[in-house]
């Protein structure tokens, strides 16, 4: 059995604002608004409760492995010969 969390209501909270504001766009046919609105409200309340309970929206937990040096790092430090030219 499933349980609601705290978190589940972003998205139940979404999915009623947002048919109540498809009520109100002025669309053609009028269901148009309630699933254009439906719609949005549940993204925007996906996107709350992912927030706030802490769950990564693109991507799997952080690699171990050290990403490949980019064009935008630093080069590694310049050894310039002794100015005695002895090396």
């Amino acid at each position: 059995m499933s349980v609601i969390r705290p978190h589940h209501l972003f998205v139940y909270g979404g999915v009623i604002i947002g048919a109540i504001a498809g009520v109100r766009f002025d669309t053609n046919p009028p269901v148009m608004g309630i699933i254009f609105g439906v719609g949005g409200g549940l993204s925007a309340g996906a996107f709350f409760a992912a927030i706030f309970s802490n769950t990564p929206l693109v991507g799997g937990p952080a690699s171990r492995r050290r990403p490949p040096p980019g064009i935008f790092d630093e080069p590694p430090p310049r050894r310039d010969p002794p100015a005695d030219g002895s090396g």
